[in-house]
């Protein structure tokens, strides 16, 4: 009897083992499935107003920012904003070969996925801070991370990431015919993101 219950512990200790290395492996690879988890304390500016100040200087939300300039180095891809009323902004990069080609499918084509993830954006006086939701799919938690710059007074913006040095300069562009992108991000349907997302954000 003993035997066979030392028999039957050693398979579950196996299995357990097995349970435990596959889930760890899944942790930390990610395996292209993930994020599984938002860090929601990683997540700031949404719980804010989106113009800290009453001079603030304005978002130019009637079209789109593009960027401007020569390209750093090793870089063939041009960034858009297209910032909301409601806080929001999306981004996305164009090729730079063939780019008026490339940015009229991506803002104007029926055939492109309107379906996308948008950051957050907040203003004080003319500063402006973008809230950029990280949402990795080989990675297993959501995170946050930030560009930062200033709206200047002829309206372009000069902005960089906190973890760089490079300025770069966005131009805007009227144009109120730009393709309707929607807002998929899974934190739309948390209850916190809900409960705490500031009345202007609305």
């Amino acid at each position: 009897m003993q035997s066979s219950n030392s028999l039957k512990k050693s398979k579950l200790n196996k299995y357990q083992i097995l349970i435990f290395t596959s889930f760890f492996t899944l942790l930390f690879s990610g395996c292209g499935t993930g994020p599984w988890f938002i860090d929601k304390s990683e997540l700031k500016v949404y719980k804010e107003p989106v113009y800290l100040s009453n001079n603030a200087n304005k978002i130019k939300t009637n079209g789109y920012y593009v960027q401007t300039g020569n390209l750093p180095p090793n870089h063939s891809f041009r960034d858009i904003l297209i910032f909301y009323k409601d806080g929001y902004v999306q981004k996305f990069k164009i090729s730079d070969q063939d780019f008026e080609n490339n940015l009229k499918v991506k803002l104007y084509s029926e055939e492109t996925n309107n379906l996308t993830e948008f950051d957050w954006y907040k203003v004080v006086k003319d500063s402006l801070l973008i809230e950029c939701f990280g949402n990795p799919s080989y990675q297993m938690m959501t995170f946050a991370y930030y560009r930062t710059g200033k709206i200047n007074s002829d309206g372009t913006l000069e902005l960089k990431y906190d973890d760089s040095n490079y300025v770069c300069l966005f131009e805007f562009i009227i144009n109120e015919n730009i393709f309707n992108f929607q807002n998929k991000a899974f934190y739309l349907k948390k209850k916190w993101y809900q409960e705490q997302l500031h009345s202007s954000r609305r």
